[in-house]
């Protein structure tokens, strides 16, 4: 529901408008000219103003400057019949995104408001979304300054986010992260408070499979991970597409080390599962596409390897000069291992080359 300003001076227009907003389920305030509308802007918020351009005492560009100058998060439609179509559609773009040409229907300005309404909302989401992934600081997925991980971070609170059930993708090499993600994307959604059900295709039998899907004693609001999707039997995987198109399904969060698409061009995995997942995908990058994060994260590790209170290692030029060089086919995890193997090692000292395991001792 959003709290809209109407701004019309002909009362045929501002009344029947003003009432199909209201039914729709909107909380409309009627003005008709435009020192009106803007001394209701100072006495109380709104999150959409739709006015009409030409108005007594104050007209809708006057209402458009006021709006950015005291209520910038506030959306604005305009509405005009003045001159040629061409010269009103020039000067409202200026003014405003949304605009319509009179004479419009009705119900066509309703459904562009609540268009609006459904992108505020999906706004407040990510912005509540964001807010729940910053208190989950301790993850490693959150560590690093990259353009990578930055990407990743935001696309994981825009799914958070999103109110659908919609299944999601988290894609990555080995050691990435993925089953950390997934969590992330439960936890930072509205729905974090519900189970989060980890289930390893690549160990689970088709009935087993079946029975996690079907089971009635659990909330709808609870997600499923699905860790290596692609490893999915083709019964199973007929079972996940049958219960992706129930209204009572949980929230499906699936992973996998690879190319989907390629499995769909050799037979072994259906073409509409994939489909499912296609616009919905976390993508992480290996870490040799981000080594500027190494020296965080193996601060990060280092900083968990130890109990809480006690001060952690820092690591010797020597070392961490090993640790930027290497090529980490493990990815995150091998780093984890790494890095742990010389706290325990280094015994309180800092980390020595030689608290590392051999592979990083071998120069190039």
């Amino acid at each position: 529901m959003l709290a809209i300003l109407l701004v019309d001076d002909e009362p045929m227009i501002r009344l029947p408008l003003g009432e199909a907003l209201s039914e729709s389920g909107h909380d409309v305030t009627l003005a008709s000219d435009g020192a009106e509308a803007i001394a209701c802007i100072d006495a109380q918020p709104f999150d959409l103003v739709v006015s009409d351009v030409r108005l007594p005492k104050a007209d809708g560009f006057a209402i458009r400057k006021h709006l950015r100058a005291n209520a910038p998060d506030t959306d604005l439609v305009l509405m005009s019949a003045y001159g040629t179509i061409e010269e009103a559609i020039a000067g409202m773009k200026r003014a405003a995104p949304e605009y319509v040409s009179k004479p419009f229907d009705v119900e066509e300005l309703v459904v562009l408001v609540n268009g609006i309404d459904a992108r505020r909302r999906s706004a407040r989401e990510r912005d509540d979304a964001r807010q729940r992934l910053a208190a989950h600081d301790g993850s490693a997925l959150l560590v690093g300054t990259s353009d990578g991980m930055a990407k990743v971070r935001a696309r994981i609170a825009a799914l958070a986010g999103a109110a659908s059930k919609r299944p999601i993708l988290v894609a990555g090499e080995r050691g990435t992260g993925k089953a950390m993600a997934a969590r992330l994307v439960h936890a930072a959604s509205t729905r974090g408070e519900e189970p989060f059900l980890r289930v390893r295709c690549k160990r689970a039998s088709d009935r087993a499979l079946e029975g996690a899907f079907a089971r009635r004693d659990e909330p709808s609001q609870r997600a499923i991970y699905l860790e290596d999707v692609e490893a999915l039997t083709t019964v199973s995987q007929a079972a996940l597409v049958s219960i992706l198109a129930s209204d009572s399904r949980p929230r499906f969060i699936a992973s996998t080390s690879l190319d989907l698409s390629a499995l769909v061009a050799d037979g072994r995995f259906r073409d509409d599962l994939a489909r499912a997942f296609s616009d919905t995908e976390i993508v992480l990058p290996p870490l040799r596409a981000r080594t500027d994060d190494i020296p965080l994260l193996a601060d990060h590790f280092a900083r968990m390897a130890v109990r809480p209170g006690v001060a952690w290692p820092t690591f010797s030029a020597g070392a961490m000069a090993a640790l930027l060089r290497h090529a980490f086919p493990g990815n995150v995890r091998e780093l984890s291992l790494a890095v742990t193997h010389g706290v325990v090692l280094s015994r309180g000292r800092p980390i020595e080359v030689s608290h590392l395991p051999k592979p990083f001792g071998a120069r190039p």
